[in-house]
């Protein structure tokens, strides 16, 4: 977005009628491509600031799952049986440092973000590990691990119980395509 020329927002939807952009910043146009992707476009003149905004796609809202301002809008609940603690939640054990990382992105020209989480005691020593990248699932992003799926207690636990060997998790984030996705992690991740 940009205060001069306003703002561009695109949405792949082959099966939608209508698509439109809503909250503060308000679609001047919204017009599909022969691709099924929908672009809308605001007026220039935007006031800096930061804007909540979400798709009406044939009436029903639809987050922005490409956005990594997005927060999770998915509800979860726990079923956990009476006085039991299942493998993802805390327990009293020696827990690691889920870290949040910035960093820059050659193949993004951007900022981005991701989780890293290191062991217990990891930064007591100058030990070399082996280190596990762990993808989210489609339409999700870098927090989904660490944040809804409890990667820090499940991996606390995992090597309290000596059920995997000391060693670091990068949870990155992959909402991005795939080709982008690939140099991140090549070129810039991985180093």
């Amino acid at each position: 977005c940009d205060e001069f020329f306003g703002c561009t927002c695109r949405v792949c939807d082959p099966c939608a009628t209508t698509v439109a952009l809503v909250g503060v910043l308000k679609a001047v146009k919204s017009v599909m491509a022969a691709d099924s992707v929908w672009t809308m476009t605001t007026a220039p003149g935007i006031n800096p600031s930061a804007y909540r905004y979400f798709f009406l796609v044939d009436g029903n809202k639809v987050n922005d799952p490409k956005n990594p301002m997005t927060p999770d809008f998915r509800p979860m609940v726990e079923i956990v049986p009476k006085g039991q603690k299942l493998f993802w939640q805390q327990k009293d054990v020696p827990h690691g440092l889920m870290s949040i990382v910035y960093y820059p992105s050659k193949a993004t020209s951007t900022t981005r973000r991701m989780y890293i989480w290191t062991p217990p005691n990891y930064f007591a020593g100058n030990k070399k590990l082996p280190v596990l990248y762990l993808l989210h699932g489609g339409g999700d992003n870098d927090t989904n691990w660490p944040v809804q799926g409890e990667a820090g207690w499940i991996l606390d636990n995992l090597f309290a119980e000596n059920k995997i060997a000391p060693m670091i998790v990068v949870m990155p984030n992959g909402s991005i395509s795939i080709e982008t996705f690939a140099e991140d992690l090549g070129n810039n991740i991985i180093p």
